[in-house]
């Protein structure tokens, strides 16, 4: 389930040393992995959470660790954290395309039904969606393919997109 990789390098001031650990969490049955704190309580200083949210479950079992715990791409009560605001920067996007004098708008999504709780293509997708109703913008789902985030599931949904009979004139990924 853990994989865990310590480096030493060298700071600046003579000769000290910091100690990075990287922890990647793999899961072994079903979508998610467990945090379990006899495996890292003592080893680990501090965790960086980044894209993928925890339950509410893993949140209290990486609180239990009594570490500091920054996030990134999320937000959490008891915890620092830095994300972007998806829905506004899919509305500037969105918005940008409009303004060129867009009106047929593709869009290259990930999927609803996201079983890691990932919100950013929801965010997205909104952001899009709610410039189209504020423009007055037909939306027709012909005009939406799934995307995985990798270059291939990219490469797909356009060749998909651009190869349909009532294709966009601006793609929104």
């Amino acid at each position: 389930v853990f994989r865990a990789g310590n480096q030493r390098c060298r700071a600046g001031a003579k000769g000290s040393r910091i100690r990075s650990s990287a922890l990647q969490l793999f899961p072994n049955e079903g979508p998610r992995a467990t945090i379990q704190h006899q495996l890292l309580k003592g080893r680990v200083d501090a965790l960086i959470v980044i894209s993928l949210p925890p339950t509410e479950e893993e949140f209290d079992s990486m609180l239990g660790l009594g570490i500091p715990i920054a996030l990134v791409g999320m937000h959490h009560a008891n915890c620092s954290s830095v994300a972007i605001d998806d829905v506004a920067g899919a509305r500037t996007a969105t918005q940008h395309l409009v303004n060129l004098g867009h009106k047929k708008i593709g869009l290259i999504s990930g999927r609803p039904d996201d079983p890691f709780g990932f919100s950013v293509p929801q965010d997205r997708r909104n952001g899009f969606m709610q410039v189209l109703a504020e423009s007055g913008l037909e939306w027709k789902p012909s005009r939406e393919v799934y995307g995985d985030f990798t270059m291939h599931g990219a490469s797909r949904a356009m060749d998909d997109l651009l190869a349909r009979p009532d294709r966009p004139t601006a793609i929104f990924a």
